[in-house]
């Protein structure tokens, strides 16, 4: 609950009025259900509004508490982070890793720690609210990071080309995994933290792990004057990342990442049909990969394909049901939200 207050600025995601007395609200009425997705801070008034029931004064629905909450707290990041960036830019430490449970938690709840208590500034790719592309973001936040930490378990594509990036321009990387068979053997020199979940301390060892690993590499830097960040333009991107991977991984993993990220590049120029190409042919491989099914589904909203949207919405939300409540309020099925069949996603 501390860090959800500190993330909401102790203020209301409702009527965000500073100065005012808040409290943190359960979102299902349910006072013992004290996990993260089920809280939002409000203050006493709008507090005493969500409560009602029946009649015109009753309250907000548990979707819009949700939508309320993310809407506030992604701008309290977002302004954070214009603020830091200020002060000193050079300070951040990107981090590489898929955007689902648990690895959320473990980024929220162990990663940021350890990188906040080293005196550096955590961020990663979907905290970026810019106005360029996301590869070009990408690529200019890992060009001013002093150092990248990559979690490798289960070989996410995401982390492989952004670990491509990384590599391609000489920053130091710091690798963490729960199976040290998810690191590429050309990367099995580097500093790599293997930590296992079923220790009853793994997160504390975890974190400490990651911060002196931070604390060493800062020093290399600093000291010995390691990892010169090379001068690329995005043009150059291309040529480098590939011969980044072609030393990282096999050629059949080189071309699924590939196919994953042309989806990416083809989206960014609205040419959503064959992004979908694209992303069906990274998922006869990986047939159980619910984020590049949700990217199917956002370009069949693009497209004005309902019924694919649907299936595919549906078939990611199956997979990850976690991600179920963000995932059908994302803005890209935002005139869907009213349609019948679009409601029975909600059920």
């Amino acid at each position: 609950m501390t860090k959800l207050l500190f993330e909401s600025r102790h203020t209301c995601s409702i009527c965000r009025l500073e100065d005012k007395d808040v409290q943190v609200h359960h979102i299902d009425g349910d006072p013992t259900n004290n996990k993260e997705e089920n809280l939002i801070v409000l203050c006493l008034n709008c507090h005493s509004k969500v409560s009602r029931t029946g009649g015109l004064g009753r309250g907000y629905s548990i979707e819009e508490l949700r939508l309320y909450k993310k809407e506030w707290i992604n701008y309290c990041r977002a302004d954070t982070f214009k603020e830091v960036s200020k002060i000193d830019e050079n300070r951040i430490c990107f981090v590489l890793m898929p955007f689902r449970e648990p690895f959320n938690s473990y980024y929220e709840q162990i990663i940021t720690k350890a990188i906040v208590n080293s005196g550096l500034l955590p961020l990663r790719s979907d905290e970026i609210f810019g106005t360029k592309s996301i590869v070009e973001d990408i690529y200019y936040y890992i060009k001013k990071s002093i150092v990248v930490i990559a979690e490798l378990t289960t070989k996410n594509p995401n982390v492989l080309y952004e670990l491509g990036l990384a590599h391609a321009i000489g920053k130091p990387v710091i690798l963490i995994t729960q199976n040290i068979d998810d690191v590429p053997f050309d990367l099995k020199h580097l500093r790599c933290i293997v930590y296992n979940t079923i220790s009853p301390i793994w997160a504390n060892e975890l974190q400490a792990n990651i911060e002196k690993a931070i604390q060493a590499t800062i020093a290399d830097v600093e000291n010995k004057n390691l990892y010169p960040s090379i001068g690329l333009s995005i043009k150059d991107i291309k040529t480098n990342v590939l011969k980044s991977l072609s030393n990282l991984l096999f050629e059949e993993e080189i071309e699924e990442v590939l196919q994953y990220w042309r989806g990416y590049f083809l989206m960014d120029f609205h040419d959503f049909s064959e992004a979908i190409s694209m992303f069906e042919r990274y998922l006869k491989t990986h047939p159980k990969d619910d984020v590049t099914m949700y990217q199917i589904a956002c370009c069949h909203a693009k497209l004005k394909d309902k019924d694919n949207m649907i299936q595919y919405l549906k078939s990611a939300i199956n997979l990850n049901k976690e991600n179920k409540n963000e995932a059908i309020h994302d803005e890209d099925f935002k005139e869907y939200w009213e349609d019948e069949d679009f409601k029975d996603l909600t059920c």
